[in-house]
């Protein structure tokens, strides 16, 4: 995120290409578990995806060793409040991820995708519910249109059709990202304090949170089924998860994302569910009916309205 107290970078072609490209991926990866799971029980799917993706850090990071070493033993106590940023965000996005995965079992990735990108309007919701935030009318005007949104593509109003078991626990996903996104802004300046560098950080900050969301995922193991058939299908599966859609994409979004402003990577960042409900669409046979299809719309209306007061902002302090 770029400071108020700095010019913004001119961003290259090249830069502002990487940025466009995460969504992307990230969108590809909804259909792509979904497909995967025929073959692999969610809770060892995700261990195998994150664990590879903590092996690969801490082979080729030393600052990702370094952050091991402090969520293992902490020697001050700047490095204790690290390591209580380390189990918070590793549990937010541990659980989001679960229950992404599990809803994903009975839900459509095309919904899954829509439902998950509202995590950008209730980001805010729970900030003004603890205080940090006040929101004017046009933050309101978004969160109402979202919640609109999500009526329409769940559609909890009609008999027999209304929510999914996947539409709840993706919500429940949504929500447990939001409560990630509140806490990764008390994170990223106590880790600057250690690596003095924001790139350094991003890169202790995502293993350090992936390191706990493994150990997370490995103790609810004995709580699920535990199937994964080594078949080409789900290896060449949880490889790309693991180094294109977790690990690569986390590096691009630390080092490159600066590039442009807040408001401008939240509204590219809405490529994400149009691309997976476009893969969906191509080789799942999803679809999206008239209703749905309107409140994914309004979804995303809602949360680029979302960057507007942002956008403003930026704007009056040049």
């Amino acid at each position: 995120m770029t400071s108020s107290t700095r010019t913004e970078p001119k961003p290259s072609l090249r830069s502002l290409l990487l940025v466009i490209f995460l969504p992307i991926v990230w969108g590809t990866t909804f259909p792509v578990v979904k497909f995967s799971l025929a073959e692999a029980s969610p809770l060892l799917f995700n261990v195998i995806r994150f664990g590879l993706t903590v092996v690969g850090f801490l082979a080729l990071s030393k600052t990702a060793r370094q952050g091991l070493r402090i969520i293992l033993l902490p020697r001050t106590q700047l490095e204790r409040l690290i390591r209580l940023d380390a189990l918070v965000l590793g549990f937010a996005i541990g659980v989001g991820y679960v229950l992404q995965v599990y809803g994903l079992m009975t839900t459509s990735a095309s919904k899954c995708a829509f439902l998950t990108a509202t995590t950008i309007i209730w980001t805010p919701i729970f900030s003004f519910l603890t205080g940090r935030e006040r929101h004017g009318k046009v933050m309101i005007a978004s969160i109402l249109i979202t919640i609109l949104g999500v009526l329409l593509m769940t559609h909890p109003y009609r008999d027999g059709l209304g929510f999914v078991i996947g539409d709840v626990l993706t919500l429940g996903c949504a929500f447990s990202f939001s409560i990630y996104i509140l806490w990764v802004d008390r994170a990223y300046p106590r880790v600057i304090g250690i690596t003095g560098s924001a790139t350094k950080a991003a890169v202790m900050v995502t293993s350090n949170q992936l390191v706990i969301a493994s150990i997370l995922m490995l103790l609810m193991l004995p709580f699920g089924p535990l199937t994964f058939h080594f078949s080409a299908v789900t290896v060449s599966s949880v490889l790309y998860l693991a180094i294109f859609a977790t690990a690569m994409t986390a590096y691009i979004q630390a080092r490159y994302q600066e590039v442009v402003s807040p408001s401008a990577a939240a509204v590219i960042y809405m490529l994400e569910p149009v691309v997976a409900a476009l893969i969906g669409y191509l080789f799942l046979m999803e679809r999206l009916g008239t209703e749905e299809s309107l409140g994914a719309l309004l979804i995303v209306l809602g949360v680029i309205i979302a960057q507007f007061p942002t956008l403003h902002a930026a704007k009056s302090r040049r």
